[in-house]
């Protein structure tokens, strides 16, 4: 099962997306509601966004394509 995406455009006019469940758009994840509020994201995601954080800091001109769709 693949992820939503939400797009968007920046304040400098760049189209950009983000995961729509990082977002406050979708209803909130099972394993987000179970937690009780004690873990507001699942490891799985905090590690996708580690990773793409550090992709953007190594080569901040270039937005890694495709693999939206993990």
């Amino acid at each position: 099962m693949g992820a939503e995406w939400i797009q968007f455009r920046g304040n400098n006019g760049r189209l950009s997306s983000i995961r729509a469940d990082w977002t406050d758009l979708c209803a909130p994840d099972l394993f987000v509601t179970l937690s009780d509020g004690r873990a507001d994201f699942k490891p799985r995601d905090l590690l996708q966004l580690a990773d793409l954080i550090d992709s953007l800091q190594r080569n901040p001109n270039k937005v890694k394509q495709g693999d939206n769709a993990k």
